[in-house]
């Protein structure tokens, strides 16, 4: 996996050439195939509980598809992909922040996943129906709801609610993954936890 870290620096200094940060369309799509596989490897470290491993390769990634979004700052799939980077990036901080008392870091995800608060808006209107994207929703909603239920119980409750409610028809549909599931499941712990305060 660190190849594709250690490989980065290559791929940046071929498409830097133009004032946008890429040389040609080749690099271009080379920098947006690097930015996935950074994210899918984030995705590796932290299933292996490496979170501060994770938090580079979200990291590189979410660098590397903001320049991609200078090019295209209107373009909806562009902007998704940077909002999955940032998402992810601030679960590693959450992950981290929990593991090391680093109140810091939870402000850090708190940033992240308010940056993120447009495009998913902007997105759902005409998403609602997709799958991977309602999938990819929820994790947000799920996120905003871990870095809010201290501060603002309130609010970390609707995020979860918001969650829960975008999966349950696709999961009486049948229409689910396994991460969709593994997503429904965390969302309704935390809810029926909230739930079960202020009974």
């Amino acid at each position: 996996m660190t190849r594709f870290l250690k490989s980065e620096g290559t791929y940046e200094g071929r498409s830097r050439e133009d004032e946008n940060g890429f040389k040609d369309e080749n690099g271009f799509e080379a920098s947006a195939a690097l930015a996935a596989v950074l994210c899918k490897e984030g995705d590796a470290y932290m299933k292996l509980n490496k979170f501060d491993e994770g938090k580079t390769a979200y990291d590189h990634s979410r660098q590397i598809r903001e320049r991609i979004l200078e090019r295209a700052p209107e373009n909806l799939e562009r902007r998704l992909e940077l909002a999955v980077s940032k998402r992810s990036l601030g679960e590693a901080f959450l992950k981290i922040s929990e593991r090391d008392g680093d109140y810091k870091l939870l402000e850090r995800a708190r940033d992240l996943c308010a940056q993120c608060d447009q495009i998913y808006i902007d997105a759902h209107k005409s998403l609602r129906t997709n799958v991977l994207f309602v999938e990819q929703e929820a994790r947000w909603f799920y996120l905003k709801g871990m870095v809010e239920k201290d501060s603002n119980p309130s609010n970390a409750r609707d995020a979860f609610e918001t969650a829960r409610d975008r999966l349950a028809p696709l999961q009486e549909a049948k229409r689910l993954d396994r991460i969709g599931e593994e997503i429904l499941g965390n969302v309704q712990i935390q809810y029926q936890k909230f739930q079960a305060l202020n009974n």
